[in-house]
């Protein structure tokens, strides 16, 4: 019974914890060249590409998205969610093209909203905005409200130009004191 005992050989835990490394290296390296293998392909044929430049929020419980195709193909939106309930639109972007998409919603003054657009192809691209206040431009400490008297406006204009001169004296019709925002 001795010499059975004697004869039977074991791996030493040593070269069991290599064999054991050895193993999982190679098996990562098969299968980090089989990713990169899949995923090559989708990647180099992936050429739309798009982004939300610019939200704006107005008062007629608008949101209005700006829209930039930053990829090589032509893509059009088909989809914009806004906290999850979706509208439904038709929007065309060619490469390099900006879109606005006018969304009527109902928004709340200091809420966060998740917007997400989607297109065709199931590209999405979702973010997380602020609507503002409904204080005149909150968190500016040096502001100035410009009001245009329209008892000096002879006909109804739009976009057109305006001269604004802000200087350390008093300035406007009634020599207001607007010198603070140099400080």
């Amino acid at each position: 019974m001795d010499w059975l005992l004697r004869s039977k050989r074991a791996v030493s835990p040593i070269l069991a914890t290599l064999l054991l490394i050895v193993i999982v290296v190679a098996a990562s390296i098969v299968a980090y060249v089989w990713i990169q293998s899949s995923t090559g392909n989708l990647t180099s044929t992936a050429s739309s590409f798009f982004v939300i430049e610019n939200v704006h929020w107005d008062k007629a419980g608008n949101i209005e998205l700006t829209v930039r195709n930053t990829g090589s193909t032509r893509l059009t939106i088909d989809n914009v969610y806004i906290d999850g309930l979706g509208r439904s639109v038709e929007q065309n972007l060619s490469d390099g093209d900006a879109e606005t998409i006018t969304i009527e919603y109902n928004w709340n003054s200091d809420q966060r909203y998740k917007l997400k657009v989607v297109d065709k192809s199931g590209l999405m691209v979702e973010s997380t905005f602020k609507a503002p206040s409904t204080n005149w431009f909150i968190g500016w400490a040096k502001r100035v409200k410009i009001t245009i008297d329209s008892n000096y406006i002879d006909t109804p204009l739009t976009d057109f130009p305006l001269l604004i001169s802000l200087s350390n004296i008093s300035s406007g019709e009634n020599n207001a004191d607007v010198s603070f925002i140099f400080d």
